[in-house]
């Protein structure tokens, strides 16, 4: 919970201390994989605030490969509900910083799973304006990643999503790491 307060209070250093000390904690008290791919999530969202990109990007790849590697279901259970809310998080923060480093081919790839995994978790009906901004952040991957059919009908769909909430803005964003 100290992490959280200091990620809201955009306070990077001592939240990614925090989530660092939580991490390390999880480890050796063996808590499930669910906790510290999670504890890696925030870990590497800091480290990307903090411009630490390498560090970052290993660390959430590291709990992307952790929650891909758990045992899955099959089923509708609310742990696999929370699995693929863990992996469309963490690949979110993946196509963000990919991007941000201009690794456009795997930004795109990224953006995929993330708005596959939002799909099929009914974002668009929680949040359709959340889901028509990361198709335009999607759209600018494809762009600069030379697939600009793909881009332009991907900006169509999220004009179109947007389109009957007027001005109206998502109740959340995704946090740029530039």
């Amino acid at each position: 919970e100290a992490g959280l307060r200091a990620d809201s209070a955009k306070n990077y250093s001592e939240a990614k201390e925090l989530y660092e000390n939580a991490l390390n904690t999880a480890r050796i008290n063996k808590l499930p994989e669910e906790f510290i791919s999670n504890s890696m999530l925030n870990l590497g969202r800091m480290q990307g605030y903090l411009c630490d990109y390498p560090a970052a990007e290993k660390t959430l790849k590291e709990a992307l490969g952790l929650e891909e590697s758990r045992p899955n279901s099959g089923r509708a259970s609310d742990s696999a509900v929370r699995r693929k809310s863990t992996v469309m998080k963490i690949s979110s923060a993946l196509a963000v910083l990919t991007y941000d480093q201009e690794n456009y081919p795997a930004s795109v790839s990224y953006f995929e799973k993330a708005i596959s995994l939002a799909e099929e978790l009914g974002i668009l009906r929680a949040d359709p304006l959340q889901l028509s901004d990361v198709l335009d952040d999607f759209a600018l991957a494809l762009e600069k990643a030379g697939h600009i059919d793909k881009a332009v009908s991907t900006r169509t769909r999220a004009a179109s999503i947007r389109e009957p909430f007027g001005n109206k803005k998502p109740r959340f964003r995704m946090v740029r790491f530039r």
